[in-house]
């Protein structure tokens, strides 16, 4: 539907490409949820992309319908948002839902790997 298998190679981590418009990511994300086969999500975004909507003119509502797929499948959605503070709003969405975040891809899954030793 959203013409992205050329683009998505279909494998763990799924790497969604920025091309892809956030209707997609949150199909992708609800369709792993909800299969059960994971234990935590980490989102991770370089929202540069015009498909995605993360400026505060444009009324990005991602962060909002990631946090009820969390709460929904009671599944851990661990944000990840790598630009600078121009994205501070959108960080900021995230955050007011409730949602751990974090402004580096790399650090945010090392940090989540020394968690998960300790549980």
């Amino acid at each position: 539907r959203y013409a992205l298998s050329s683009l998505v190679d279909i494998r763990n981590p799924f790497d969604v490409t920025p091309m892809c418009p956030d209707d997609a990511a949150l199909e992708i994300v609800e369709a792993a949820a909800k299969s059960g086969q994971y234990g935590i999500i980490l989102f991770a975004t370089v929202p540069l992309s015009p498909a995605v909507k993360t400026l505060k003119e444009e009324s990005p509502y991602l962060m909002q319908k990631l946090a009820h797929i969390s709460r929904t499948y009671n599944l851990p959605v661990i944000i990840s948002v790598s630009a600078g503070s121009r994205f501070d709003y959108y960080r900021d969405l995230a955050k007011q839902e409730g949602l751990c975040v974090f402004t580096n891809a790399d650090d945010s899954v090392k940090k989540l790997a020394l968690y998960l030793q300790v549980l």
